[in-house]
């Protein structure tokens, strides 16, 4: 509904396109943390293999958000099992600092052996 406000967040400045994604994904590897420069405004910690994780949070205090792209993903929590799969996404609670990791998950590749999944930490302080 505030549609003007919302345009006027964007910074249109910025890379579009291949460039962008050069500046985004580029920098990914499975598995390891992504932290924030002017182009990514919140670590992302990516997973692009098949296989069992562990995820402890990347900013402390923060909440993040688990976006599933290929593949499936079952998560593994002291409250039960959720899974998700393409395209789900599930809100995971703040960790504390140096607490043990409070997730854990296992990533899945589907019948063409796509999988991924990406953590985005989100600090609303």
């Amino acid at each position: 509904t505030h549609w003007r406000q919302a345009l006027d967040t964007i910074d249109w400045a910025l890379p579009r396109g291949d460039e962008l994604r050069s500046r985004l994904c580029g920098v990914l590897e499975s598995g390891k943390p992504f932290y924030p420069h002017r182009e990514t405004p919140f670590p992302v910690q990516a997973f692009m293999e098949p296989g069992e994780y562990a995820f402890a949070g990347l900013v402390p205090d923060a909440y993040s958000v688990l976006t599933v792209w290929a593949g499936s993903l079952s998560a593994h929590a002291a409250n039960g099992v959720m899974c998700l799969g393409p395209g789900e996404t599930a809100f995971v609670s703040a960790l504390p600092n140096n607490a043990p990791p409070g997730l854990r998950f296992s990533l899945e590749a589907d019948a063409a052996g796509n999988c991924g999944a990406a953590f985005f930490s989100i600090d609303a302080r």
